[in-house]
């Protein structure tokens, strides 16, 4: 089970608008006990490969493969290390689009040329208009370089800033900017799909899928798919979590893509730690749990939704859970909680395939800053 205290402003149930960020706030990044990502690498059953997986990414050629890794020793998201650019080119940025500037508020996955793969909390107060999803990145946030403003910026067009201390001085007005090596793909949203029984208090199916509103560019390089696990499948070892969350509990979000491996834990052993701490919700079978005895590595506000990884048999990564929920960060014997993919690979095949009727997303929780275009 993934138990996740959210970002105050995704919170399901909240009523308040979310405020423009001040002055001088970096960024306007979730408060609380979430479902952060855990960074972990694992190894899952000798005998997980592509074959078998019932639709549309079976014969992905390109699925999960790591691109310029180096050995996983001590890696470090909190107790993680930055990654390798582009080594985990399935990684994305789902930002919140304010006014002319966007923020990173979850991570999520590729699956698909059309598809993305995230945790509903992540999205669940939002329009597709409010959101902005943004493959093939490495570094966030940065001093110098270009940025993207607006719609017609995110077709294609860049805004050359004059200098570096140009793009400090709209960091500080703004908050948190985005800054692009170039190698970036973003588009807009066509449809949010959230399990039809994502409950937000429990964080049960905590999972949702993201229609694009026009194809990514699968170069095999900066931009790539996960590989999904045939149904049902149980992962053990050791996995690797990914995302641009804080780098420690209470403290700043990482500017560069950070990785750590995080060892899974029984269901059992998940539930007994968090009955120790006080907490009675529910550790379901849909959820997974990994993290370490004595704490240090773990995932943090931030990473929310994005992948927790497993290597295959094939040396191809698959995507054994999606970062859901946690008490704290890195804390010893509080375990991350995801959402077990596996168990959810028959409603992905249904949605990606039309097979099932989406319902109809209710109009945002709060107030959008967005204007309101067609894209």
């Amino acid at each position: 089970m993934r138990v996740t205290l959210v970002l105050s402003w995704l919170l399901l149930g909240a009523s308040a608008s979310l405020a423009a960020p001040s002055e001088d706030s970096e960024a306007p990044t979730p408060e609380v006990l979430t479902p952060e990502a855990r960074s972990a690498i694992l190894l899952p059953p000798n005998s997980l490969t592509r074959e078998g997986f019932p639709g549309f990414a079976r014969n992905n050629e390109i699925c999960g493969i790591r691109r310029n890794s180096v050995p996983d020793v001590i890696t470090r998201i909190v107790g993680g290390s930055p990654a390798e650019t582009h080594e985990f080119p399935w990684q994305v940025s789902l930002q919140w689009r304010y006014n002319w500037y966007t923020y990173h508020i979850c991570g999520a996955s590729v699956i698909d040329q059309n598809w993305i793969i995230t945790a509903a909390h992540c999205t669940h107060q939002f329009t597709p208009k409010e959101l902005l999803v943004v493959a093939g990145d490495h570094l966030l946030k940065e001093k110098e370089g270009r940025r993207r403003i607006g719609q017609q910026d995110v077709e294609g067009s860049w805004i050359e800033r004059k200098s570096a201390k140009d793009a400090l001085v709209i960091i500080q007005r703004g908050g948190f900017v985005n800054f692009h090596y170039g190698s970036e793909q973003s588009r807009y949203i066509e449809r949010i799909v959230e399990h039809e029984f994502y409950d937000a208090n429990t964080q049960e199916n905590d999972i949702a899928l993201i229609k694009l509103s026009s194809p990514l560019e699968l170069d095999g390089m900066t931009v790539s798919p996960t590989c999904l696990p045939p149904p049902m499948t149980n992962f053990t070892g050791d996995c690797v979590v990914t995302g641009w969350g804080k780098l420690r509990e209470g403290g700043k979000s990482a500017d560069l893509l950070q990785k750590v491996i995080v060892p899974i834990i029984s269901d059992k052993e998940c539930e007994d730690s968090y009955r120790v701490i006080g907490y009675t919700g529910p550790v379901v079978d849909s959820m997974m749990c990994a993290g370490h005895e004595f704490g240090g590595k773990d995932a943090c506000q931030g990473d929310s939704g994005g992948p927790f990884a497993c290597r295959g048999a094939d040396n191809r990564y698959y995507l054994a859970g999606i970062v859901s929920w946690g008490i704290g960060c890195a804390r010893p014997n509080v375990p991350g909680v995801y959402t077990e993919v596996s168990r959810y690979i028959n409603w992905i095949d249904d949605v990606v395939n039309s097979r099932i009727d989406i319902p109809i997303r209710p109009a945002s929780l709060r107030s959008s800053s967005i204007e309101e275009e067609e894209v």
